[in-house]
C-alpha cells in the first residue's frame, strides 16, 4: 500500500488558531494554603516562552518548579505534558494529563492533549476515547474533532474519519489540512476522483501547501492522468516534497494500474 502524506497529530502548546470555533480555555492554578503562586504562575510563564522557542527540557524545568511552588497548578501539568508530548516522551505526557484530568475532571483540553499523546504512541482507540470526552465537554472542539478523526484513519474506519472532517469543515470552511485529510480518506476508500476534488480544494485555500499536491499526483497516477500528475509532483517537489520518494510512489502504482 503506497503511503499516505497525512499530516501527523497535531500537538499544540496552545490550541492552534486556525482551528477556532467553541474550544476550551486554559486553566488556572488552584490555590494552595502554603506555596508561593505568584512564583509559581512565573514559572509558568517561563515555560511557555522556553517552548515556544522550542526549548522544551527548559521549559519542562520551569514548569516542574511550578509544580513544586503549587501542586494543583492545572496549567502547569498541561503545559508540562505537552512538552514532554513534543520530545517524543508520551507515558510522561500521559502521566501530567492524568493530574489535570484529576484536579479537573471537566478539562477539555487535557483529554484532547492525553488524545495526542496515546495517538503518537500508537494507541489510537485509547485516543478517540479521550478525544470522544473532550468532545463531549464541549461539542463544537474542533482540534478535537480533527485529531479524531486522523485517529480513525489510522484504524482504516476512513468513513468516520470522513465525518469527522466533514464536521470540521463546516465550521471551519477554509481549513486546508482537513481537506487534504479527507482527501486521503476517500482515496482509502477506493473513490479517487472525490480525492482529486478534496486535495483541490486545499490546494484553493493554500496554493503553497506541498501535501495536496503530493497527494493529488498519486491519485491522479491512479487515474491514469500521468500528465496532471507530472505537474504535481513539480509544483509539490518545488514547494519541498521528496521527488525520490514521490517518483518511487508514483512508479509502484504505475505497475500495479
Amino acid at each position: 500500500m503506497i503511503k499516505l502524506f497525512l499530516i501527523t497529530v497535531l500537538s499544540v502548546l496552545f490550541l492552534v488558531a486556525a482551528c477556532g470555533g467553541e474550544e476550551p480555555s486554559g486553566k488556572t492554578s488552584v490555590p494552595v494554603a502554603e506555596g508561593e503562586p505568584a512564583d509559581a504562575e512565573a514559572h509558568l510563564e517561563a515555560g511557555a516562552e522556553l517552548a515556544g522557542q522550542g526549548l522544551f527540557e527548559e521549559a519542562i524545568a520551569e514548569y516542574s518548579d511550578a509544580i513544586r511552588l503549587n501542586p494543583q497548578f492545572i496549567t502547569a501539568f498541561s503545559n508540562r505534558g505537552l512538552a514532554f508530548d513534543a520530545l517524543g516522551k508520551y507515558p510522561q505526557a500521559i502521566e501530567d494529563f492524568d493530574e489535570a484530568i484529576r484536579l479537573d475532571p471537566e478539562y477539555a483540553l487535557a483529554f484532547s492533549n492525553r488524545g495526542n499523546s496515546y495517538s503518537g504512541q500508537g494507541e489510537y482507540r485509547r485516543a478517540i476515547e479521550d478525544y470522544n470526552e473532550a468532545i463531549r465537554l464541549v461539542p463544537r472542539y474542533s482540534v478535537a474533532l480533527y485529531n479524531r478523526g486522523i485517529a480513525f484513519h489510522n484504524l482504516e474506519q476512513h468513513q468516520l474519519a470522513i465525518e469527522d472532517y466533514d464536521a470540521v469543515i463546516q465550521r471551519l470552511p477554509d481549513y486546508a489540512d482537513a481537506y487534504n485529510n479527507r482527501g486521503a480518506s476517500y482515496r482509502d476508500l477506493g473513490q479517487i476522483e472525490q480525492a482529486v476534488w478534496e486535495y483541490g480544494e486545499a490546494i484553493r485555500i493554500d496554493p503553497f501547501y506541498a501535501l495536496p499536491y503530493a497527494n493529488r499526483a498519486l491519485a491522479y497516477t491512479l487515474l491514469g492522468q500521468d500528465v496532471e500528475a507530472g505537474q504535481d509532483v513539480e509544483t509539490a517537489v518545488g514547494l519541498g516534497s521528496d521527488q525520490r520518494f514521490l517518483e518511487e510512489a508514483i512508479e509502484e502504482i504505475k505497475k500495479h494500474r
